[in-house]
């Protein structure tokens, strides 16, 4: 193999890899954040605001 393919694959592979670990943590990080809701109440309210009525 010639040095400029050698080096271009090498590159692809250090991106590919690069890639895996940048995104190896979010997965992690999401499970740990919703491991810490259940003793939190919801964001969303569960009752629905009143009708807006408009101008008078």
């Amino acid at each position: 193999m010639r040095r400029p393919e050698a080096a271009t694959k090498r590159n692809q592979q250090l991106e590919a890899e690069n890639r895996e670990l940048r995104e190896a943590p979010a997965p992690a990080l999401g499970e740990r954040r919703t491991a810490d809701l259940p003793d939190r109440p919801g964001d969303t309210p569960k009752k629905k605001s009143s009708t807006v009525i408009g101008p008078c």
